[in-house]
């Protein structure tokens, strides 16, 4: 680690986000497959200059939709772009790369209002792990949104911006918001069907009012509470624009998006409302394998990201349990250190009062098989969602403490911590009476999390109210490379004196 980090007081702004001033830019009205073909010869002046503009038009008003390019070398030219669906709201991670990803509506395919058309500048060949590359990485890209007429003319939304991700192992501040459970609302009261997520517009407004001190967002499953009702993903995508136009927003996968009886969840209850997934996996972007699994994996500079998806078989000799492994045993600790497990249900630790009654403090069946895997592989932090309050845990392994250390870890966990994350917005969930030895906080209220990593050797952890967005929970964790190698229980390989 590194000698003499002081731990700073407040997180300032890293850099100037501001948006950059519009520039010209002329309406596109080529085929965009001619359009495309001509990427190779805008090569020289893309490595050039420091900041590009994306021209788009598109053929829809709504302008909270927001029409996105994907800017990974696998991922040009026609064959792919045919490909592209349309995403309210909505950035994301793309690829092992963990570039920003955009996407627009099918580009090969006629609009009722005029034909679509797209101008991306950005190098052919690109290779996040080139320096002429990531110096495109690094750069602010502005977008508009249009919808052309019959007439010709063209009617265009706000300007919207965002940052390109940061490539994998990229040394810089990069703060990661977690939470799940957060659903929708309206200031009013109105068109609402049931008002079950009385917190969700504290929550959203906590994160556009920090908006500058965010680079990207975890949402882990029961997002918005549809369950079959259209309209109110809408809502929910209207909700969250200001925030899903200029940062990664992920989501992960819970009951209430997709378990429905006879359709292949692992739990045969209806809260879907007989969505069962489909919404989810087509409104929302993840860079998953099968988009029907909706499980993933996602670099974003210094962390890893395994995200697992609860309402499918996570059980060991499963599909989904295969990928948790190889997704935790395939990033480079020395590049991205801080590795973390999300999930919607708790499969780890938690003292809510339906768990406690089952006698499991966890869903059932959960850490029984994951922990083996937590423990060799290291990973820093579980979270989850599903439970309406927040708690952490120590770091733990089978129910013990490995450090008696509650807010300022040196060196090696020895175990995972786990937090439960999922007081986004919707109504609380109690916790059991019962009081247990690895239960260190717990708040029975609204709140997201925080993870803020100054490098590869210094992360620090907050838990903030909706309410008022003021830090409740925190600690740090300072270690370095050979920290994380130390072995410890269960994570390294027996050695015996055969070997």
């Amino acid at each position: 680690m590194k000698q003499g980090f002081s731990w700073p007081e407040k997180v300032e702004e890293f850099e100037n986000q501001t948006p950059l001033k519009n520039l010209d830019c002329e309406t596109v009205t080529h085929d965009n497959r001619k359009e495309t073909e001509q990427h190779n010869e805008q090569h020289n002046d893309v490595l050039a200059v420091e900041s590009q503009r994306i021209c788009i038009t598109g053929g829809s008003l709504n302008v909270k939709c927001v029409s996105q390019i994907v800017f990974n070398s696998h991922v040009i030219g026609k064959k792919y772009l045919e490909n592209l669906k349309q995403f309210h709201g909505h950035s994301s991670l793309y690829g092992e790369a963990g570039l920003q990803a955009l996407y627009l509506s099918n580009l090969n395919t006629p609009l009722e209002h005029g034909q679509m058309g797209i101008q991306a500048v950005y190098p052919s060949d690109f290779n996040a792990q080139s320096a002429a590359s990531r110096s495109v990485l690094q750069t602010m890209y502005t977008y508009k949104l249009g919808h052309r007429l019959f007439n010709g003319t063209c009617v265009w939304s706000q300007e919207y911006w965002f940052r390109a991700s940061p490539y994998p192992g990229q040394n810089s501040l990069q703060r990661v918001i977690i939470f799940g459970d957060m659903g929708k609302g309206e200031a009013d009261g109105s068109f609402e069907f049931e008002d079950f997520q009385p917190a969700s517009l504290n929550t959203t407004k906590q994160l556009i009012e920090d908006l500058n001190n965010i680079d990207i967002v975890f949402h882990i499953g029961d997002v918005v509470y549809a369950m079959g009702y259209i309209a109110q993903w809408d809502q929910f995508t209207a909700q969250i624009e200001p925030i899903a136009s200029t940062k990664p927003y992920m989501i992960g996968s819970g009951n209430h998006e997709r378990d429905w009886p006879g359709t292949g969840s692992f739990y045969q209850n209806m809260d879907s409302g007989g969505e069962c997934g489909v919404l989810a996996e087509n409104i929302f972007y993840v860079p998953a394998e099968n988009r029907a699994n909706f499980w993933y994996s996602t670099d974003y500079g210094m962390f890893r990201f395994c995200v697992a998806h609860t309402e499918l078989d996570w059980r060991e000799g499963s599909e989904q349990y295969k990928f948790i492994e190889n997704c935790l045993a395939s990033v480079d600790r020395q590049r991205q250190p801080w590795l973390i497990f999300l999930a919607h249900r708790v499969l780890g630790y938690s003292s809510v009062d339906f768990y406690v009654e089952e006698g499991s403090f966890e869903e059932p069946m959960g850490r029984e098989d994951l922990q083996k895997l937590w423990q060799k592989y290291k990973v820093d932090i579980a979270l989850y969602g599903h439970v309406h309050n927040y708690e952490r845990s120590c770091p733990v392994y089978e129910n013990i403490c490995t450090s008696q250390e509650k807010h300022n870890y040196i060196g090696p966990l020895k175990g995972t911590i786990h937090v439960i994350a999922g007081g986004g917005g919707a109504s609380l969930h109690e916790f059991a009476s019962i009081n247990t030895t690895w239960s260190i906080y717990k708040d029975y209220d609204n709140g997201f999390v925080k993870l803020t990593a100054f490098d590869h050797s210094h992360l620090l952890f907050e838990y903030k109210k909706s309410r008022d967005g003021k830090v409740y929970d925190s600690f740090t964790i300072s270690r370095d490379y050979r920290d994380i190698l130390t072995c410890t229980v269960d994570s390294c390989p027996e050695v015996t004196l055969a070997q």
